[in-house]
């Protein structure tokens, strides 16, 4: 397998899996004026390890999901949605392509700019997914 490979297996699995809300992929901007609710997608990959002489390597990467809901509707909804993330890669296995337990993790409202912490208006839940595959 090869990143451009993973990378459409991923985007293709939420694209026919994926009810709950918006999607943002990487280099694309949806219009976020009237939603309750959305996600943006990355998919980060990194470091790999020698396999053997003759065979690839096995090549690590993050599918990192942020879920966005609106503030003061507590965080119920937003970690909702990111075990629906997590539910969707759970111990799921395409190819040599694994994917590991999801950590989820509050990021709240606030967001840095500059040196300064401002208010988004959106409040933030995010779903790690660490993946492994060998190309």
């Amino acid at each position: 397998m090869k990143d451009s490979e993973v990378i459409k297996y991923i985007t293709q699995r939420f694209d026919i899996n994926w009810v709950e809300t918006p999607i943002e992929y990487p280099n694309q901007r949806i219009n976020t004026d009237g939603l309750a609710e959305w996600v943006r997608v990355n998919i980060r990959s990194y470091d790999s390890q020698r396999i053997g002489l003759k065979t690839g390597a096995r090549r690590f990467g993050t599918l990192d999901v942020q879920v966005f809901t609106k503030v003061n509707v507590g965080n119920g909804r937003a970690v909702e949605i990111a075990e629906i993330v997590q539910t969707l890669f759970k111990d799921h296995i395409y190819k040599t392509l694994v994917f590991k337990p999801c950590v989820i993790y509050t990021v709240g409202e606030s967001i840095a700019q500059g040196l300064n912490t401002v208010k988004s208006g959106w409040y933030q839940v995010n779903c790690s997914i660490d993946y492994s595959f060998i190309d």
